[in-house]
């Protein structure tokens, strides 16, 4: 993956998909280099649509933007059916996906599909079980391995077109999930400081706690990955944002800016329809003292 400013739009999957097929098409003319679509199913007590189908679509709808999934929950999907629905997009998209996963938080939407709710650290189980799983399922290998959640058998998927396999983009916050992104991730994301809780899109912390608060972690990172011999800037740094003027959003607007290493990766809700380049600017800056850009 090139480095370098990126820019990016994440679009919440709601109905209809003709709207959200517009702002893609819209965001690839403007010059966007990724759109992502966040999976939920019961967030703000409202309907959403399924993500990978969604995103398949709108791999057929686009020719230059990459697309992905911030990010897929460990709750709905075995890895090896997760493994199919990604390299089903890689074949439509020719070789533009990437996978974000994430152990989940609050809620993790478990009642739906009638499964318990797992533990804090049940949850950071089942995702390394599932990192290590979607590393072999992806590059299109037999795979049979027994893990402590997930068993395959035999599973031999298609060979993806990204070689050699897509990214794999994981969500952390915490000591245990951050030494996963250091064993297995492409790029980390993380929430910037800002608690984990039910209420998405209002900012609750200020700017210098989340600065704070990143840095620390992306500290800690750093640590996990010289502790098992790994170069950290191998690894992407995204931090999901919060701004203000997204709490008044028509749709919900839990992330408008996206900064990553490499200087910025910017992705910007639904209702942030024209480029405000005072607060490009201002979250460029906040990511090089978060210590998420080059310098």
């Amino acid at each position: 993956m090139p480095r370098g400013q990126r820019f990016d739009i994440l679009s919440f999957p709601m109905p209809d998909y003709d709207a959200i097929e517009r702002e893609w098409q819209w965001a690839e003319r403007l010059g966007f280099d990724q759109g992502w679509i966040p999976e939920t199913w019961t967030m703000s007590d409202r309907s959403y649509l399924e993500p990978w189908t969604l995103l398949s679509a709108l791999a057929r709808a686009t020719s230059t933007l990459r697309l992905g999934t911030l990010v897929a929950l460990l709750v709905p999907r075995h890895p090896t059916l997760l493994a199919g629905h990604v390299l089903t997009v890689d074949q439509v998209s020719k070789g533009r996906v990437e996978l974000g996963i994430g152990a989940g938080d609050v809620p993790t939407d478990s009642g739906i599909f009638g499964t318990a709710q797992w533990s804090a650290g049940e949850r950071v189980e089942r995702l390394e079980d599932q990192l290590q799983l979607l590393d072999a399922l992806l590059r299109g290998r037999s795979v049979t391995s027994t893990g402590r959640h997930y068993s395959v058998t035999g599973a031999h998927l298609p060979e993806p077109v990204q070689r050699p396999r897509p990214p794999l983009v994981v969500a952390a916050e915490g000591r245990k999930s951050l030494r996963l992104v250091a064993r297995h991730a492409d790029a980390w994301v993380t929430l910037g400081g800002q608690p984990q809780t039910p209420e998405r899109g209002v900012p609750s912390i200020s700017e210098a706690e989340g600065l704070r608060t990143t840095r620390e972690r992306v500290g800690m990172l750093e640590s996990d990955c010289r502790e098992i011999g790994r170069d950290p800037r191998e690894i992407r740094r995204i931090v999901l944002a919060y701004r203000d003027a997204a709490a008044h959003a028509r749709r919900p607007a839990c992330a408008s800016f996206v900064l990553c290493r490499g200087c910025a990766r910017v992705a910007r809700a639904h209702a942030i329809r024209t480029p405000d380049r005072r607060a490009l600017d201002r979250w460029r800056e906040a990511a090089r003292r978060a210590q998420l850009a080059d310098r």
